[in-house]
């Protein structure tokens, strides 16, 4: 009889073991920044990026991984120009060029729900954009990844915006 209850003990105490791991885990809230005077929200993974930086004028975010491969830049900025998300993606891409000089290439640019977004090539880092038009303002979230030639899997962009939402809110 013994044994059977040696046995039962491990493997309630493994079964305990193994449902608090998951449970610490599942219950770690993401990381949330909400920006009221541009209405938005983001939503990233803590366990990415753990250093932040908030910008003087309340205007966004800078956040960046703890080995420094990733950033994330997401900020709200009147639309002064009166420009269509287009436009300012070109803005964007001419600033990128005038940074990286020849090395920069548009790897991909479409309309989403949210806005237009689009992904860039300079050298070894990837950059990833998001635009998005609410009234007279823009909201713009900025990745760039592979700072470090890491090369890491799980930094890269797709993986990443699994975890990366930026809502519109009132």
């Amino acid at each position: 009889m013994k044994p059977y209850f040696l046995l039962s003990s491990l493997l309630f105490f493994l079964t305990v073991q193994v449902s608090a791991l998951a449970n610490t885990s599942s219950n770690t809230p993401p990381g949330r920044y909400c920006n009221p005077r541009y209405n938005f929200c983001l939503i990233y993974p803590e366990t990415v990026f753990t250093e932040k930086h908030s910008s003087s004028n309340d205007d966004g975010i800078v956040l960046m991984s703890t080995d420094r491969d990733v950033i994330l830049r997401v900020a709200g900025y009147y639309n002064i120009m009166g420009w269509s998300p287009e436009e300012e993606m070109q803005d964007f891409q001419a600033a990128l060029q005038e940074q990286f000089d020849e090395k920069l290439e548009r790897i991909t640019q479409h309309a989403t729900e949210e806005g237009l977004e689009a992904t860039f090539k300079a050298g070894h880092i990837t950059i990833y954009c998001l635009i998005i038009a609410h009234g007279d303002s823009f909201v713009c979230l900025e990745m760039r990844t592979n700072l470090k030639k890491k090369f890491d899997p799980s930094h890269a962009i797709p993986m990443l915006l699994e975890d990366v939402k930026l809502e519109h809110v009132e």
